[in-house]
């Protein structure tokens, strides 16, 4: 990337294994928060789930299903400020292993997106594999 990643507008994207800490260090320069999680072990929804709840410290009453990790991402209180970089690694193996559940996963995280800049919040989330409608970041 030859400009930060930082300079495109919030929202949902994918972005390049190898692009992990260029992007981390992009975020920390700028002060926005960066959080990760690696799905690499989770072969399917449910198990990305729990762990994505684990990882991420949800709130107790994060019921570890699609519905609740939207109003966690949504959630001003899980993550206060007016900004958030989220970047999912290891994906791609949950994209081979649990197609549908891949498709799932990804509706609800440009829709948790959508929410969170609409709400005026800079919002990244990141997956670091390809995703059928999801632009690259390094595109945007």
């Amino acid at each position: 990337m030859s400009k930060t990643p930082f300079a495109h507008t919030p929202g949902f994207y994918t972005f390049a294994p190898q692009q992990t800490a260029e992007i981390a260090n992009a975020a920390r320069q700028q002060a926005l928060p960066v959080l990760s999680a690696s799905l690499a072990a989770c072969p399917t929804l449910p198990q990305a789930l729990q762990h994505l709840g684990e990882a991420l410290a949800f709130p107790d009453w994060y019921g570890s299903n699609l519905d609740a990790l939207y109003d966690c991402l949504c959630d001003p209180d899980w993550q206060p400020g007016n900004s958030l970089v989220l970047m999912l690694l290891g994906t791609a193996h949950l994209s081979l292993s649990d197609p549908k559940g891949f498709a799932s996963l990804s509706e609800v995280l440009q829709a948790a997106a959508e929410i969170r800049c609409d709400n005026g919040q800079r919002c990244w989330l990141l997956l670091d594999s390809p995703a059928t409608g999801i632009q690259p970041l390094s595109e945007a």
